[in-house]
């Protein structure tokens, strides 16, 4: 970005020199289409570069696509898992659908006022403030609600080894504090949304704060949620003393090393160093 920007100065093109050092940084789209195209074709073969360029935007935006519907046909298929179940090709015509309705949703983009729309699916829905009150919360649930020790014991029981500490001081402290404050400071110095010379009108500015409150209120919603159906405690179902002794049993990351042990030594045709590891634990096995 900012090659292209003392490229393109170098130059004193009439017009981009007042664009470029104006808002760079907040020219949005414009920023990939007007500017970017601009330093590239002072380039030394200018069409290649070009093609390069918006060959990557094609396919970043195709591989961002695959992520975004895989998600909502995952969702689909969990909670009505009948739209598949049973048919030829269910999952591929369901996929086909999706994309037909997020197409017809994206049409009004391409309309005259279709910049005003994407600025506000960009601000407000697609990334900024929803994300970040996401990524406080995620924190917050490892570090303090799940619990980050058991945490570490869940990635010691897949990897073998322990994290550094640092990494808890993350998930505990600095991550929901940043977080915090960022949200804080957001709203504390928020203003209407502005593309050029065009200030949003407070209802747009609404609508934005509705569509990301659609992802935030989920938290604290889904949060009463399982406290109003768990008899108003933090676990789920059983005592806490249950909860314990079931992890104990099934969740402890020496059981689950030892198997791994085992598992090895058997794909490896160690079949009398498992015997003895067997008699020697008490744990009854049916050897192959």
């Amino acid at each position: 970005m900012y090659s292209t920007h003392t490229y393109t100065n170098t130059h004193r093109l009439f017009g981009v020199n007042r664009c470029i050092s104006g808002n760079l940084l907040f020219l949005g789209p414009g920023l990939a289409f007007f500017v970017y195209p601009v330093g590239l074709s002072l380039l030394p073969a200018p069409k290649v570069w070009s093609f390069l360029f918006f060959a990557t935007l094609v396919l970043v935006g195709v591989d961002t696509q695959f992520s975004g519907v895989e998600a909502i046909i995952s969702v689909l298929i969990d909670v009505w898992p009948g739209l598949i179940k049973g048919r030829k090709y269910g999952r591929e015509i369901l996929a086909a659908v999706v994309c037909l309705v997020l197409f017809i949703i994206g049409l009004p983009l391409l309309s005259q006022g279709g910049i005003y729309i994407f600025q506000l699916y960009n601000t407000y829905a697609a990334s900024g403030i929803s994300l970040l009150w996401l990524a406080m919360f995620e924190s917050i649930a490892i570090g303090w609600v799940y619990g980050v020790d058991r945490f570490y014991d869940d990635i010691e029981s897949m990897l073998g080894f322990r994290p550094h500490v640092y990494f808890k001081i993350c998930y505990k402290y600095l991550i929901p504090g940043l977080t915090f404050g960022i949200f804080v400071f957001f709203c504390i110095n928020n203003k209407p949304l502005v593309v050029d010379d065009y200030v949003y009108p407070w209802w747009a500015n609404g609508i934005g704060w509705s569509m990301s409150l659609v992802s935030m209120c989920c938290v604290p919603i889904g949060f009463i949620y399982h406290l109003a159906t768990n008899n108003w405690q933090l676990q789920r179902g059983g005592s806490l003393e249950e909860l314990r002794d079931m992890e104990k049993k099934y969740a402890s990351p020496e059981m689950v090393i030892s198997t791994i042990d085992k598992q090895s030594a058997l794909e490896a045709g160690s079949n009398i160093e498992l015997s003895k590891m067997v008699s020697s634990e008490g744990l009854p096995m049916k050897m192959d």
